[in-house]
């Protein structure tokens, strides 16, 4: 009985390990696909983190029809600076929700940049909308000036 218990629990895992790498996939392929900030003609989109975050918890799917795939130039206040799991720096910015943030992530001139804010700094970047996880708004290949 015992046995079959950790079989079961093992087979949970494996399954919730591949949603979670067939989810990643997707996500890093759809942002792949995403244009780089000075490959985009369109015009650029002019806001705050907390206009976005507050524009995808009213509606997500508005949201990505805004923003999704899109120049975007924000503003906002640091909240933390981290390295992802591959060693890129990740930047949040603060929102009206404290457990929530507008996350940002670029190449590595970004990472090098991205070394030297610190909490509680106003930033302007300009970044390309990658939509949502988690409730959070996300931008790829994001420009520090």
């Amino acid at each position: 009985m015992q046995r079959n218990t950790y079989i079961a629990i093992g087979l949970c895992v494996l399954i919730l390990f591949l949603a979670a790498m067939f989810e990643n996939n997707n996500l890093s392929t759809s942002t792949e696909n995403v244009n780089s900030v000075m490959e985009v003609q369109e015009p650029t989109i002019d806001t705050t983190s907390v206009n976005m975050f507050n524009a995808y918890n009213r509606n997500e799917m508005a949201a990505d029809q805004e923003y999704m795939g899109r120049k975007i130039r924000v503003t906002g206040v640091v909240s933390n600076i981290s390295s992802t799991y591959d060693n890129t720096a990740q930047v949040s910015l603060e929102t009206d929700n404290q457990f929530m943030s507008v996350k940002a992530s670029g190449d590595r001139k970004f990472d090098a940049k991205a070394a030297q804010l610190y909490k509680g700094q106003s930033i302007r970047m300009t970044c390309i909308g990658a939509g949502e996880v988690m409730g959070m708004p996300v931008l790829d290949n994001c420009v520090i000036p």
